[in-house]
């Protein structure tokens, strides 16, 4: 189980080790009730319990007879970035429809709305207990990351600031 809001970067680790992915949503409850269905009660210890989850860790590395360091080193390269922008509550649903209509050829709207980009992502998700909305951007560089990150971040805080 990876939330939404994940990097993508998991989901190739996944496919390369063979392991099947599914995507939740990325609030607490929406994760825990996946993850307690059918098989997936093993990993629901993994996610909400670091202790016990590092020794598994431990235990598979000494098992198969590997590093911590050369596992550190297999890890890919990644990018990602959250931001909170502010905006009223009345005004997140209007500003979620203006985006998903502006952009409907280039985004998923299987939580927020996520653009698509040659280079990366970003999503935005409207925050459920704060007023605000929860960007995330993940680049295939530090640079473009931090560049989809503006990108968005000006945009919304632009639809914000109109819509009020």
């Amino acid at each position: 189980i990876i939330p939404y809001n994940y990097p993508r970067i998991m989901e190739s680790l996944a496919k390369e080790y063979g392991i099947d992915i599914k995507y939740s949503k990325s609030n607490v409850s929406e994760i825990i009730g996946n993850l307690v269905q059918g098989e997936n009660k093993f990993q629901y210890i993994l996610n909400f319990d670091g202790i016990w989850a590092s020794g598994i860790l431990l235990d598979y590395l000494i098992g198969y007879n590997i590093s911590l360091n050369r596992l550190v080193q297999e890890l890919p390269e990644y990018f990602y970035i959250k931001k909170e922008i502010p905006c009223k509550w009345d005004h997140k649903g209007s500003i979620i429809r203006r985006l998903s209509e502006d952009h409907r050829d280039t985004a998923e709207l299987i939580e927020g709305i996520r653009f698509i980009e040659d280079r990366g992502w970003a999503l935005l998700i409207p925050d459920e207990e704060k007023p605000v909305f929860n960007l995330y951007i993940e680049g295939y560089s530090e640079e473009y990351a931090e560049e989809l990150g503006m990108l968005y971040d000006e945009k919304i805080r632009k639809m914000v600031d109109s819509s009020q």
